[in-house]
């Protein structure tokens, strides 16, 4: 399998990612998760004062912590069979803006539910973190440009195509958002990379709710 520039690199990122927790310290880490707007003030193993809220670059850094093995193994089997899929059909230059607009716009989505419910005092005052809007942004996106696609799941080992993958990861969402655990409107948050994606394409495309871009056709 030949794979684009930027999927290669993005995987050696990943693999990156597998030391990452060995090479920083924890409070550090603690750092660039998303957290909800508002100030937290806890101790570190070494008895200093440690002060965590929101900052900007949270963002873009809580991409960069997921959970253990499993969580960089779908990180990686996304980029490499659907990440790659979209930088080809539209080139390396915009499938870097479309991976950072979407990264960007589902951390703000994310930042907005979880700040929201910690004022509302239902939510503790705890971080996100993951790529999981990223990768549902990719995801979404392969779907609305080949809805018929097929693809085989891992577990069950079953076909399906796009359209119902995408239908059937924002049904999951929705049903643990609404009556999962606590922090259950972060995953809500995470259909924050399918609605990017899908308006960046819109956009793209000259097509409602935005003007139309001239004749120039965007897949």
């Amino acid at each position: 399998m030949h794979l684009p520039p930027l999927t290669i690199k993005l995987l050696w990122g990943v693999v990156g990612l597998l030391v990452l927790p060995f090479l920083v310290p924890r409070e550090s880490m603690a750092q660039l998760m998303l957290w909800p707007l508002g100030e937290a003030t806890v101790f570190a193993p070494g008895g200093d004062i440690v002060r965590l809220g929101f900052m900007p670059w949270q963002l873009v850094t809580h991409v960069l912590i997921n959970p253990g093995f499993g969580g960089l193994l779908f990180l990686g089997l996304t980029l490499v069979f659907f990440g790659a899929q979209l930088e080809q059909i539209w080139g390396t230059r915009k499938y870097s803006q479309f991976l950072l607009t979407v990264t960007l716009g589902g951390g703000l989505l994310q930042l907005l539910l979880i700040s929201i419910g910690h004022a509302a005092g239902f939510l503790p005052f705890a971080p996100v973190a993951g790529a999981n809007a990223t990768l549902y942004g990719i995801l979404f996106a392969v779907a609305y440009l080949n809805p018929n696609q097929r693809v085989m799941l891992l577990i069950p080992p079953i076909p399906m195509r796009m359209r119902n993958l995408v239908i059937a990861l924002v049904a999951f969402e929705l049903v643990f958002g609404v009556f999962g655990s606590s922090n259950g409107l972060a995953h809500i948050g995470f259909l924050g990379g399918m609605l990017v994606a899908w308006l960046m394409i819109r956009y793209w495309r000259g097509q409602p709710p935005f003007k139309p871009r001239g004749p120039r056709l965007v897949r």
